[in-house]
C-alpha cells in the first residue's frame, strides 16, 4: 500500500463538500464539471473535468484513446 492510499477517502470527501458548497476553486466557473455538449475548440489543451460516459477506447503504441459520449476523444500518453 502506498503511503497516501489510506487517506484518499478523506480528500475525496473534502473535495465533494467544497464542490457542493462552491468553496475554494469550485466557486469559479472554469473549475466546474462540464458536460461534453458545452465544450468548444477553445477548451483544448486546458485542464478541465467533464461529465460523460466512456463509449469506446483504443490502445495504440504510444498512447491510449478514450471516447466519451461518442463526441470527445481523450488521448493519454503512455
Amino acid at each position: 500500500m502506498f503511503q497516501n492510499d489510506m487517506l484518499w477517502h478523506c480528500l475525496a470527501n473534502i473535495k465533494t463538500v467544497a464542490r457542493c458548497n462552491t468553496i475554494g476553486l469550485w466557486q469559479y466557473q472554469d473549475y466546474k464539471v462540464r458536460s461534453i455538449e458545452t465544450l468548444s475548440r477553445e477548451d483544448s489543451h486546458h485542464w478541465l473535468e467533464v461529465r460523460g460516459v466512456v463509449t469506446g477506447y483504443e490502445r495504440k503504441a504510444q498512447f491510449f484513446e478514450l471516447v466519451i459520449d461518442e463526441k470527445l476523444v481523450l488521448v493519454v500518453a503512455k
